[in-house]
């Protein structure tokens, strides 16, 4: 028997599990940077790098230095 929920309840439980996924994305990020010594100045290497998959030419040769 399938249990039925009205949509507003699922699409709220979906937002919550988003934003849990989201905190815990950004707790993962802080960590690495931490642990890899990131400066903040090449902190906006390592966002861009992680989350918008962008690889860019200038910036490779300071990401080599960590990685």
């Amino acid at each position: 028997m399938m249990l039925m929920i009205d949509k507003k309840t699922y699409v709220n439980d979906i937002k919550i599990k988003i934003q849990q996924l989201q905190k815990e994305q950004d707790q993962l990020f802080q960590n690495m940077i931490k642990e890899l010594e990131v400066s903040k100045e090449d902190v906006d290497y390592f966002f861009d790098y992680c989350y918008n998959d962008y690889e860019f030419k200038h910036g490779m040769e300071m990401m080599r230095k960590y990685l």
